[in-house]
C-alpha cells in the first residue's frame, strides 16, 4: 500500500475500481483504505482482499501528515508483500510510493525497492526499467551524485544491465530479436575522444561483453553502442530499438518524465518474480485532496499483469 499518508491508497481504490474483475491481494491497512475510498466516493470492488497488516486509527494516519508511525508501516506492508510473492502466494507484486525520509526517520533506513526486494531473495543482479511514452529505459546507475556516476560505471555492470534488458525484451514483452542500444556517457558519445573516452574504455567492451554472454545464453538480440545520447531516445521512437541502457539516472528519467509523466512505470529486472511500481512518489502535499491521478498506478497494475502471464508461459527463463 505504500506511505498511508501519501497518495497511495487513493490511487489504489481507483485503479482496483477501474479494474473490477481483478484478483487482487492490498497489503496495507483496511481502515485507512475505507476512508480514502469514502473521500472520493468509491468502493473497492468484492474481488480485492485486503491483508490487514497494520490497524492505523484516523488520527495516526492522516492524508499529507507523515510519521514514524506512517514511516515505519510501510515497510511493513512491504515485507509482508515480499513473503506473499516469494511464497508463491501472489504472482506479482505492484509498490504503491514509500518515503525513504520517514522510514529513516523511523529508524528504519531504506535505500531502493530494489535494493530490498533483490537482498530479500539473494538476486544479484538487478535493474530497474522505465517504460513509458513508447520508451524502455534501463539505468545502470540509480539516485546517486553526478560526479560519482563515472567511477560508478563498469565495464560489467554496463554489461549486465545490458543482457538483464534484453532477457526483459524476450520474455516479457515477447519480442523474438531485441534490440538494446546502450548510450553514450559524454556529450556526442565523446566525439571519438575529444569529448571523453569512457566511451572506449568502459562502453564498447560493455557492449562487446553483453553480446558474447547473450550468445553464449543462446538468446539472439544485437547490442549496439555507444550512442549519442541526444538522438538515440527519438530513434528508438522511431522503431529503429526496443530499448535503451541509459548510464546514469536523469540521461534515462528526463525522456521519460517528458512523454509520460502520469502514465511511466518501474519494472524491476532479475528478481525471480515480478515487481512493478509507478514512477512517481508520495505526494504527501496533495494527499487526501482527491488530486491525485492514478494512471501511473493502473499502469503499473496492468503491466504486472500482462508480465506475469509472459513469465508463467516462460518458466526456464532465469528471470
Amino acid at each position: 500500500m505504500g506511505c498511508p499518508a501519501g497518495i497511495g491508497p487513493e490511487v489504489i481504490v481507483r485503479a482496483l475500481a477501474a479494474r473490477p474483475t481483478l484478483d487482487v491481494t492490498v497489503f496495507g491497512d483496511e481502515g485507512v483504505l475505507s476512508r480514502a475510498a469514502a473521500r472520493i466516493g468509491l468502493i473497492l470492488p468484492k474481488r480485492v482482499t485486503v491483508v490487514p497488516v497494520t490497524q492505523l486509527g484516523e488520527d495516526e494516519a492522516q492524508p499529507g501528515e507523515p510519521s514514524e508511525i506512517t514511516g515505519s508501516a510501510q515497510l511493513d506492508y512491504l515485507a509482508a508483500a515480499a513473503d506473499a510473492v516469494v511464497g508463491g502466494k501472489v504472482s506479482a507484486l505492484v509498490t504503491a510510493p514509500i518515503s525513504r525520509d520517514w522510514a529513516a526517520r523511523a529508524g528504519r533506513p531504506f535505500a531502493s525497492h530494489m535494493e530490498y526486494l533483490s537482498n530479500r531473495v539473494g538476486a544479484k543482479e538487478c535493474a530497474t526499467m522505465q517504460i513509458g511514452g513508447g520508451l524502455r529505459v534501463t539505468l545502470v546507475t540509480a539516485r546517486v551524485p553526478f560526479r560519482q556516476v563515472p567511477s560508478l560505471l563498469t565495464v560489467a555492470n554496463i554489461a549486465q544491465t545490458t543482457v538483464l534488458t534484453a532477457k526483459a525484451l524476450s520474455i516479457y514483452f515477447g519480442i523474438r530479436l531485441p534490440r538494446v542500444a546502450v548510450a553514450g556517457l559524454n556529450p556526442l558519445a565523446g566525439e571519438g575522444g575529444r569529448l571523453g573516452d569512457e566511451e572506449a574504455h568502459l562502453v564498447l567492451p560493455a557492449v562487446n561483453l553483453a553480446q558474447r554472454l547473450l550468445s553464449t545464453s543462446g538468446l539472439a538480440a544485437r547490442v549496439s553502442g555507444p550512442h549519442e545520447p541526444d538522438t538515440i531516445f527519438r530513434q528508438v521512437l522511431l522503431g529503429d530499438y526496443d530499448a535503451v541502457v541509459a548510464l546514469y539516472h536523469d540521461q534515462g528519467q528526463i525522456p521519460i518524465k517528458f512523454l509520460a509523466f502520469e502514465e511511466a512505470v518501474s519494472l524491476t529486472l532479475g528478481l525471480p518474480f515480478v515487481r512493478t511500481s509507478p514512477d512517481h512518489g508520495t505526494a504527501y502535499d496533495i494527499a487526501g485532496t482527491g488530486r491525485a491521478r492514478h494512471q501511473g498506478f493502473l499502469a503499473a497494475l496492468d503491466l504486472a499483469c500482462a508480465v506475469a502471464e509472459k513469465s508463467l508461459a516462460a518458466p526456464d527463463s532465469g528471470e
